[in-house]
């Protein structure tokens, strides 16, 4: 047998990212008359503007007991709120398609969007020796809680489609945003 120990681990993680000209989505990858498109390896279908910005912070704690029985008790509890702004840009194709000679039919979709996630979760399990009919048994039993809350706000522009997207260099420009509504909630 092994003395009684104790170990708690405590810790808080923060990740903040900032990253400009994202993709969303895709783009016309064939041309309305069925021949592939031939983009150089450099292109990016990102408008300049666009950008995701993500934040998180997280909190976290674990338990563990150990007895000098064999038994061990561990729990963990950890908390997160997580928060996304970004300006998004997806061209799309028209019921026409990528036209080849005059680069119409596509059109952009530009969407202005802020999540906010909050996350809880717990567990705690034990796991020991027993004796039960002349014999030694091991059991492990534990119970779990999570938790997720989210909204998602946003707001969505649909401009005429473009007059050629052929040549596109990401100049295109930032719409007139209207304030962002509610798009989806709920708890998990």
């Amino acid at each position: 047998t092994s003395p009684d120990s104790t170990l708690l681990s405590v810790g808080y993680e923060y990740q903040k990212k900032e990253s400009d000209d994202v993709t969303w989505g895709g783009f016309p990858l064939f041309y309305s008359d069925g021949t592939r498109t031939d983009y150089k390896r450099s292109f990016n279908p990102a408008a300049d503007w666009t950008f995701w910005d993500t934040r998180l912070q997280r909190t976290f704690a674990s338990l563990q007991q150990s007895f000098d029985n064999g038994w061990t008790l561990k729990a963990n509890v950890s908390h997160e709120n997580t928060e996304a702004t970004n300006h998004l840009f997806y061209p799309f194709y028209t019921i026409f398609g990528f036209d080849r000679t005059t680069g119409g039919g596509v059109v952009p979709y530009s969407g202005n969007y802020q999540t906010e996630r909050k996350a809880d979760g717990a567990d705690v399990y034990a796991q020991g020796p027993f004796q039960l009919f002349g014999r030694e048994h091991q059991l492990v039993a534990g119970a779990s809680y999570n938790r997720r809350e989210y909204v998602n706000n946003g707001t969505f522009d649909f401009p005429a489609p473009l007059d050629s997207y052929l040549g596109w260099n990401g100049a295109y420009p930032e719409p007139n945003w209207s304030p962002r509504t509610v798009q989806s909630d709920g708890t998990i």
